[in-house]
């Protein structure tokens, strides 16, 4: 895990990126402050300013709290939810509009946030929920749905909520790559198929001959 006392560990992790430069060094800085009661007291007024100038005006809900390994990366980050329970590993990179935080259970209590392991890469859009491991070396599809654990070396893409046929594990060079298949794709790909074998059949077959000339 990362040391708290590097603030700049993150920084060659965002080199083109200034936005993400400014946002894990604020954030780094705030989960500094917060290790010992009395500097936290003492600078209350920066928690006050990264929560509004991070949260509100950036749109990035990434609370001091979170663990997160070195080498973290933020593209873009609008609308980006991280749970503060929420553990990453070293050089992880999310997206904006991605969603990461704990489920509510039937007895009204909440679960645990999800923990990612080392170089996991999570696309835009994505939604990752519930006590679940993402393991080392993990690609998330943009708009992916994660609700259960993933493998590591693994590539986690559509809705992972559908029931019946909605993944399929292939084994390759000693790694196992998960890969969820929505309805949706099944059926504009059967779609797409049919209509194509239309259209050759219309070209193939002869057209009738008018009334009245010889065949």
């Amino acid at each position: 895990m990362a040391s708290v006392w590097n603030i700049f560990q993150d920084w060659g992790a965002n080199a083109g990126n200034p936005k993400g430069r400014l946002v894990l060094l604020s954030f780094r800085t705030a989960h500094l402050l917060r290790q010992n009661v009395v500097i936290a007291v003492l600078f209350f007024w920066y928690f006050i300013l990264y929560r509004v100038g991070v949260e509100w005006l950036l749109g990035i809900e990434l609370p001091w709290k979170t663990r997160i390994g070195p080498g973290f990366r933020v593209d873009h980050g609008q609308a980006l939810v991280v749970n503060d329970g929420t553990v990453f590993g070293a050089n992880c990179i999310v997206r904006n509009s991605t969603t990461i935080g704990n489920k509510r259970l039937k007895d009204g209590t909440y679960s645990r946030a999800p923990r990612f392991g080392d170089r996991v890469d999570v696309g835009a859009n994505a939604i990752i929920i519930g006590p679940i491991t993402i393991g080392n070396d993990v690609a998330i599809g943009a708009g992916a749905v994660v609700l259960k654990d993933v493998p590591p070396n693994s590539v986690a893409v559509g809705r992972g909520s559908f029931r019946g046929v909605d993944r399929y594990a292939k084994i390759s060079s000693g790694k196992r790559s998960v890969k969820v298949v929505p309805w949706p794709t099944v059926l504009r790909t059967s779609s797409l198929i049919l209509w194509w074998l239309r259209m050759v059949r219309a070209v193939v077959r002869p057209s009738p001959s008018p009334p009245g000339l010889p065949l």
